[in-house]
């Protein structure tokens, strides 16, 4: 039987966004207009949890919540989220089955 990820809610600061951020894992390219709306969304207070997560890999590496980071770097203001880290890079693969019509892209690409 598979064991459960390891999950918390955190409070996701500027500065906790920019540290996950750094290890950007396959990735689809940012929609800018997208993260707008969303840092927009946050600096006024209307910004709702969806209850999607930010999934990190073992080592941090930063597999899904790119555009909510994104916006509360740019909105420079937290929001709460739940944050999953993954046993293996392989877990990655559950995540990213569930991404429709998205490229994904190694950062530096």
């Amino acid at each position: 039987m598979r064991k459960p990820f390891k999950h918390e809610r955190q409070t996701i600061t500027p500065a906790l966004a920019k540290k996950y951020l750094e290890k950007r894992h396959l990735m689809r390219n940012p929609h800018p207009k997208f993260v707008k709306h969303l840092a927009e969304d946050i600096r006024r207070g209307n910004w709702m949890d969806s209850g999607a997560s930010i999934v990190l890999g073992p080592e941090g590496e930063l597999v899904d919540g790119l555009h909510r980071l994104l916006a509360v770097v740019e909105a420079d203001a937290p929001i709460e989220s739940l944050v999953v880290w993954l046993d293996t890079l392989d877990d990655a693969k559950i995540v990213l089955d569930q991404l429709s019509d998205t490229t994904l892209k190694e950062p530096n690409e």
